[in-house]
């Protein structure tokens, strides 16, 4: 006998009723297994500080964030952007960091703190700034900022530093260039080649002395002549002069071009040209006699103590 509709229809739908249950059974399932999370709070936007990248913030190239001095990179990087600014940046980029504990470090751009550029100086540090680690070993050496003075973890932090710092390395070049001259003159060639300008006139000097390695009279003269005439580097400047003077390097003595360029020297404030300028006034080679007293004078001034010797002599006539 034929299904009457209603029992046909029994037969589909009970199949139907199964199927939604056992759906609805694995959705419950599968929410109490993984319990719906409340969607995220959105992110908060960048700070003004972090939206523009640190070289672009403070205008420096990559060669100057490596080798300028603090207070010169305190300096540039403030005349391009607020101290606020810079502070509000170092909790999130290590030149940051640098910058504002070179700034507390050195007086320039920030009041000059101790306390305050040894703790931004090692956040720095922990973010990798070999800048700010290079600055922490110049304070643990001495006991600032309430540091205790450790000359050992100051020589350990200048070590840490120098492994890629050019301003470390300079400053640990300067330690060796004479009881450990071949390794004080490594380190001034990894400097050099960043583009340090102290570090191209410490390599020029070894090389012009044969100190640490072959003497390089030709090389030393290039050197010097570099940094007088691009760097405006005025103890490359006093070197390019006397040499010049006693003809080292050089066919014949150019004592007019020595003397101008010592004068230049003497312009750029560097000390001992000032004092050379009074041992020609003195030979009465380029400069008048008259003028001694008044070269030395300034050269102790500036601070070349053996110009104390040549000032007290002739004050005395």
């Amino acid at each position: 006998m034929p299904e009457t509709s209603a029992g046909g229809a029994t037969r589909y739908i009970t199949p139907a009723l199964i199927a939604v249950g056992v759906i609805a059974a694995a959705y419950l399932l599968f929410g109490m297994l993984n319990p719906s999370r409340p969607p995220a709070e959105p992110k908060a936007p960048l700070s003004e500080a972090a939206q523009l990248g640190p070289r672009e913030r403070y205008g420096l190239s990559p060669q100057e964030e490596a080798t300028l001095s603090p207070a010169d990179l305190a300096g540039r990087a403030l005349s391009k952007s607020s101290l606020d600014l810079v502070t509000a940046a170092a909790a999130e980029d290590p030149l940051s960091g640098a910058v504002l504990c070179s700034a507390q470090f050195t007086g320039v751009g920030a009041p000059q703190d101790d306390a305050a550029a040894a703790l931004s100086c090692a956040v720095a540090r922990e973010q990798g700034s070999t800048l700010a680690t290079f600055l922490l070993s110049e304070l643990t050496r001495v006991g600032r900022g309430g540091l205790t003075a450790d000359a050992l973890a100051a020589d350990n932090l200048l070590r840490e530093a120098a492994q890629t710092d050019a301003r470390a390395q300079h400053a640990l070049g300067l330690t060796m260039r004479t009881s450990r001259s071949m390794e004080g003159r490594a380190l001034f060639e990894r400097c050099a080649a960043q583009g340090m300008h102290d570090c191209q006139f410490e390599l020029a000097r070894m090389r012009q002395l044969g100190l640490g390695g072959p003497r390089d009279t030709a090389a030393a003269l290039k050197t010097y002549q570099t940094l007088t005439e691009v760097a405006f580097h005025a103890a490359g400047t006093r070197e390019y002069g006397r040499m010049h003077l006693t003809g080292e390097g050089l066919p014949a003595r150019n004592v007019a071009r020595g003397v101008d360029l010592l004068k230049r020297a003497g312009v750029l404030e560097d000390a001992e040209a000032s004092f050379l300028l009074g041992e020609q006034a003195e030979k009465g080679e380029g400069v008048p006699k008259e003028e001694a007293l008044a070269h030395y004078r300034r050269a102790l001034e500036r601070g070349y103590a053996p110009a104390q010797e040549a000032v007290t002599r002739l004050s005395s006539r």
